[in-house]
Order: C-alpha cells, then sequence, then structure tokens
C-alpha cells in the first residue's frame, strides 16, 4: 500500500488555495515513490489547490497580462521551496530582480524616443531618468502602504484574514502588477514612437484642463478656484523636465496606459495580497494614488 509523505505540517499551514486564499498545509501529497505527486483539492472550495505549480513562468506571465488573481496568490504564497523561511528569501530575491527588470524597462521606454533633445549625452539622459522612476516608484509604493494600513485599520471586519505582515509583500506585488503596464508600453513605444516624442510647446492642447472641459459649468468664482487648486495637483503641472520624458501623448496617453491598464493591474493584484474586495482596492488605490501626487508636487521643485 502507497505511503503518503505530507509537504508540510498540519500545524503550521506555509500555502494558500489560488481560488479562495484558504491557507492549507500542503498543495501536494508524495507517495512512497518521490517522483509520484499527486495535487490535493482545496477543502473549502473543492478546486486543485494550484495548478500553477506545473506550469512554467512564460504561461505564468501570460495570465499576470491577462490580470488572472489566482497567479498572483501563486506568485505570492506557493511558488519556491518547500520550505517555509526558504520560500520568503525567495521572494525577497525575486522582489530585488522583478524591481530592477521594472524600474530600468520603465526608465528606458520613457528615453527611448527623447534622444533628439539629449543626443549628445544620452546615457546622462537615462541616469536622470532611472533616478525619477526610482524615486516615483519609491514614493509611490510607500503611498499605497500608508494608505492600506489607513483603510485597512479602520475598516477591518474581526472576521479578516488581512495581516500587516501582508505589507512586506507589497513592493513584489505591485511590481509584478507593473508589467502588463510596461508590456504595452513597450509594444506602443516600439510601433508608434511618434506617440511618446515630447511636446513641450502644445501641453494644453492634448492635456485640457478640468475647466475648459466643464465650459460653462465653471462659472462660479469659487468653483473657478477649487478647479485651479484641484488642476495644481494634476502630473500635467511638474516642473522638472525629466518628469516629462517619455510620457505619452495622443491615443496612447499616459492616463490610459500607466493609469487605465496599470491600475486594473494594481487593484487584482493587491486585493489578491490583501485578501480584500475590488471595491476595498479601489477606494485604497484612489487614497494612494491622492498622497502620491501630493509628494511628487513636494519633492518636484528639488528636480529642476
Amino acid at each position: 500500500m502507497a505511503q503518503v509523505k505530507p509537504s508540510a505540517t498540519p500545524e503550521a499551514p506555509s500555502y494558500a488555495c489560488i481560488h479562495c486564499s484558504q491557507p492549507v498545509a500542503s498543495l501536494y501529497i508524495t507517495y512512497s515513490d518521490p517522483s509520484n505527486t499527486s495535487l490535493l483539492q482545496c477543502p473549502s472550495c473543492g478546486h486543485l489547490l494550484d495548478i500553477y505549480t506545473t506550469l512554467t513562468f512564460p504561461v505564468l506571465l501570460v495570465d499576470l497580462l491577462l490580470f488572472k488573481q489566482r497567479v498572483y496568490r501563486h506568485l505570492l504564497s506557493n511558488r519556491g521551496s518547500g520550505d517555509r523561511e526558504e520560500r520568503a528569501r525567495e521572494r525577497y530575491q525575486s522582489m530585488w530582480r522583478v524591481g530592477a527588470v521594472v524600474v530600468g524597462l520603465d526608465a528606458y521606454i520613457r528615453c527611448v524616443s527623447a534622444g533628439p533633445l539629449e543626443s549628445a549625452a544620452p546615457f546622462r539622459l537615462f541616469a536622470r531618468t532611472l533616478g525619477y522612476c526610482l524615486l516615483e516608484t519609491l514614493s509611490l509604493h510607500a503611498c499605497i502602504a500608508l494608505a492600506s494600513a489607513i483603510f485597512l485599520t479602520f475598516t477591518r471586519r474581526p472576521s479578516s484574514k488581512f495581516s500587516r505582515s501582508s505589507l512586506t509583500l507589497l513592493p513584489l506585488t505591485l511590481f509584478y502588477t507593473a508589467l502588463p503596464t510596461l508590456f504595452l508600453l513597450t509594444i506602443s513605444s516600439l510601433i508608434w514612437p511618434a506617440e511618446y516624442s515630447p511636446t513641450p510647446s502644445t501641453p494644453t492642447t492634448e492635456n485640457p484642463s478640468l475647466e475648459s472641459l466643464l465650459g460653462p459649468i465653471a462659472t462660479s468664482p469659487t468653483l473657478r478656484a477649487g478647479l485651479k487648486k484641484l488642476s495644481w495637483l494634476s502630473r500635467e503641472h511638474l516642473k522638472s523636465g525629466v518628469s516629462r520624458v517619455g510620457n505619452a501623448s495622443g491615443w496612447a496617453n499616459e492616463a490610459l496606459l500607466r493609469k487605465g491598464v496599470g491600475g486594473s493591474s494594481a487593484v487584482v493584484g493587491v486585493s489578491a495580497l490583501l485578501n480584500t474586495s475590488k471595491r476595498r482596492t479601489v477606494a485604497i488605490l484612489l487614497l494612494a494614488w491622492s498622497f502620491h501626487l501630493v509628494v511628487l508636487h513636494v519633492v518636484d521643485p528639488l528636480l529642476i
């Protein structure tokens, strides 16, 4: 009769079902033959616990591009060694590797069509842009962590599975959520480079203000003053030249790709990490985005 060897002790669940986030002690059972294993079913939802353990990373990358929430649960909870501490170290190493790729690729995309302006110093332009991308990324991660802690502290229900230790995986989660955006930005910047050519002389035609969009509605002096203060927070009002490098225009504008695609991906990834609803995650990200705009405008004069 075959002997079953559990891959983790029942007393210490260290994995999670990718479908319902139910903590489990093991993803599979191992029989007397070490090469003979079988995936377990989740005791809560009945699905196989984690089919991604049998798939390669390119397949996982496709599901990341398709905003599949279960792939985030696999990457953040189950991927790697069978030992919990070793798996935590592997996630820490992945954070640095994926983060370097994300920040470096973002800086490259921003610079790819800005060559004519500073063609004599391309490496200086890339270094400045890389530094700005790093500052922007770190500040955004800090704002999302702060918004998550604030929102979930005041709205957490007794049955919530949220733990503050989940925030330690927030950088890795956000780096993974940035991959779909960078993929689309890379494709569009290579196929339509004109969309990424800097156009400092015509910012108002491509980024109309709230006042011009509202038209006759914005006739009240009080409302006009409020709109002027609100428009100050928009990214178009940043003064530093490096913050404008690589900003797409036209149909491929930053709002569509970075905010639309990036925001949608972040909602899926952060909701999987915090194990909360997507509606709550949207509220968290909107709060974090507001914090981030203020931070950028405070830091921006130092970058001129």
